[in-house]
């Protein structure tokens, strides 16, 4: 690899960041940085972008291929024994096809191209893994925080319905009943907590990294054009490229050879030198051509198609991510109602209850209840940041 292409492949790796539209910046860009550096895919195909620059090097060599040597010798040293003596060297050295030059490069610019695309998609790939990683790891999060407060209000009503029992101014079995309520929130807690933990170990094995503190996602209106889109384009080009390679390289290449025979007819003569030259000039043939130009056509054909596939599935999905966006909104908005109501009952039924017109038991049904609500308003505002988060990734937007 010349100094010039190893600079332009070292620019190219530098910018490999920069290929996606990325949306403002956000505290999951560093995980999500990290997920990158530790994608073993993403290793794989920065070791091949070398192997490209080295093809598309070649193709300026002075000969497409090695040239080689032969050397012959012949005598009559096993049968007259005249002192015949014959020796003959060949130097041969292939020489490039028509358009052959061109067209390898053409085709290494392209496949390296198509390689530096699919670096990107392969980022919006891993972009996916650790939006949907943090988003688990929020909604365990907020249900641990909501059960730990449920947990924090039942010790408080399990210490005061005891001193109560104590005073007698309630029964053991509102006692038994509280203290019931005490055991399911703690358990509630626990499972919670194993929750968590197992999100954030999920995580860290994704980024090597702890999840952030918060994470929010504008909805971003993406004008250029998404990474899958672009890489599948890079592959038709680089199919049709090695296609055009197939029609140059349609025989084996022609070859130019300078020879020398150095021979004598009996050993009383004087040994005479001769120098020579050969051309060997292949043919066509079709039978070997057919295949392959058939497979090269039936290779951009199936690149197009694939193409045409994500050009609609990604239309599709955007249309799905804002149609989520939409309905969890709505969902949002029914929730917050419903905590409010639940909440404001819930301090009448308390009231209620410390005046002995209601049982405790109907306090603690309620306060679920209420916990309940607050447990599905908060999965619903998480709902409505993943739905905007997906439309960002639905549309090729890096976190």
């Amino acid at each position: 690899m010349n100094r010039k292409t190893s600079g332009a492949w070292l620019v190219t790796i530098a910018a490999i960041a920069a290929l996606a539209t990325t949306a403002d910046a956000s505290s999951l860009t560093s995980p999500f940085e990290a997920a990158v550096e530790r994608s073993a895919e993403i290793k794989g195909l920065l070791a091949r972008m070398p192997e490209q620059a080295v093809k598309r090097d070649a193709a300026g060599a002075l000969l497409p291929g090695g040239w080689s040597i032969s050397v012959s010798s012949e005598s009559d040293t096993l049968t007259t024994q005249r002192g015949a003596r014959e020796v003959a060297t060949e130097a041969a050295f292939p020489i490039w096809l028509p358009g052959e030059r061109g067209a390898t490069a053409h085709a290494a610019d392209h496949a390296l191209l198509a390689l530096e695309a699919e670096l990107a998609r392969k980022r919006m790939e891993i972009a996916k893994i650790v939006r949907d990683a943090y988003w688990e790891f929020a909604e365990a999060r907020e249900k641990l925080a909501l059960a730990e407060r449920r947990l924090a209000i039942a010790r408080t009503l399990a210490a005061d319905t005891r001193r109560r029992v104590s005073a007698g101014q309630a029964g053991e079995v509102d006692a038994l009943i509280a203290e019931a309520e005490l055991s399911d929130a703690e358990a509630t807690v626990a499972a919670r907590r194993g929750e968590l933990n197992e999100a954030l170990v999920q995580f860290n094995g994704r980024t090597g990294l702890r999840p952030p503190a918060s994470f929010s996602e504008e909805t971003n209106r993406r004008s250029a054009t998404h990474p899958t889109v672009i890489a599948l384009s890079a592959a038709v080009t680089k199919a049709e490229s090695e296609r055009h390679l197939v029609e140059v390289i349609d025989r084996d290449r022609p070859e130019f050879a300078l020879t020398t025979k150095t021979d004598r007819g009996d050993r009383d003569e004087a040994y005479n030198t001769q120098i020579g030259a050969r051309v060997r000039i292949p043919f066509a043939y079709d039978a070997v051509n057919a295949p392959k130009r058939a497979a090269a056509d039936g290779a951009i054909i199936a690149a197009r198609a694939e193409l045409e596939a994500a050009e609609r599935s990604l239309k599709n999905d955007v249309a799905k991510a804002r149609a989520k966006l939409d309905g969890a909104k709505k969902q949002l908005a029914a929730l917050e109602k419903r905590h409010t109501q639940l909440s404001a009952a819930v301090v009448l039924i308390e009231k209620s209850q410390q005046a002995g017109q209601t049982s405790l038991s109907e306090l603690i049904r309620a306060r679920v209840q209420m916990f309940d609500a607050a447990n599905s308003r908060a999965l619903a505002r998480i709902a409505v940041e993943r739905a905007q988060s997906e439309i960002n990734q639905a549309q090729g937007i890096e976190p």
